[in-house]
């Protein structure tokens, strides 16, 4: 069993909308069928007729059970994304549009990447990629982190659910900064361990300064996935893993997957 969920959860679990509750128009934006869903929100494929080009579009997800403090608190992190990624234009990182506020919806309007995330290409090819594919991916989500770092944009949650794969199969883009963090000095002290314990670094679990090795750190657990089908550390139980991601040496790669070249 891999485990591939965000560390820390709300005590009252978001509310998700429900198909019905959703407005066919968002502003300008035609909405058509929901494409997937995170801890803050769920992302709806849409239409912008003014430049006539498919959009993807992030509505956060409403927690009725928290007070209007803690609302407009979880108002600021779902907009957080738009301030990180909007910051950044990279041809392997998801592209901000538009964000804001409609009829009591809090949206992010973002580019629409017609693929799936590498997580489930995994899972539909039955079988880890081909190693010059995962070089070519590797290596432009590396560039696309670099030059996220270099605007002083940590990712904190770098994973295969969180990078596109288009439909050429080698076009990848990093995507949801909703966790992200600006560095500053190129160090990051995180309060909370927030991001998915799998793919984790050490520090970022035992809540140590973070910077950009913290991402490329993640970046090279999402290759071991890529090529041996399973993250490095594999456990039932979330206390085993992240110990064993904190204390333990990742297990050769060679050791799931003879073939692979030095």
């Amino acid at each position: 069993m891999m485990i591939d969920d965000t560390a820390t959860q709300r005590e009252h679990p978001p509310e998700i909308p429900n198909k019905s509750d959703i407005p066919e128009q968002l502003g300008k934006y035609l909405l058509q069928d929901e494409i997937g869903r995170g801890t803050c929100g769920v992302v709806y494929k849409a239409y912008d007729p003014f430049v006539a080009r498919d959009v993807a579009i992030k509505l956060a997800l409403n927690d009725t059970a928290v007070d209007p403090t803690e609302s407009m608190q979880q108002n600021r992190e779902f907009f957080a994304e738009a301030h990180a990624a909007g910051m950044l234009h990279h041809p392997h990182i998801v592209s901000v549009f538009d964000a804001g506020v409609v009829d009591g919806f809090s949206y992010i309007v973002l580019e629409y990447v017609d693929r799936c995330t590498l997580a489930e290409a995994v899972k539909q090819n039955s079988a880890p990629l081909p190693v010059d594919q995962v070089i070519d991916i590797i290596f432009k989500c590396a560039k696309a982190l670099d030059y996220s770092h270099k605007r002083g944009v940590l990712h904190r949650d770098i994973k295969p659910g969180n990078i596109m794969l288009a439909q050429d199969g080698s076009t990848a883009k990093i995507m949801d900064f909703s966790i992200a963090e600006m560095l500053q000095g190129n160090k990051l002290r995180p309060e909370t361990v927030v991001g998915s314990p799998a793919f984790m670094s050490p520090e970022q679990i035992r809540k140590q300064d973070m910077g950009p090795s913290s991402d490329l750190y993640s970046l090279g657990a999402v290759m071991y996935y890529l090529l041996c089908g399973e993250p490095p550390f594999v456990a039932q139980d979330i206390r085993r893993l992240l110990d064993m991601v904190k204390s333990l040496p990742a297990p050769s790669p060679r050791s799931k997957r003879p073939e692979l070249p030095d």
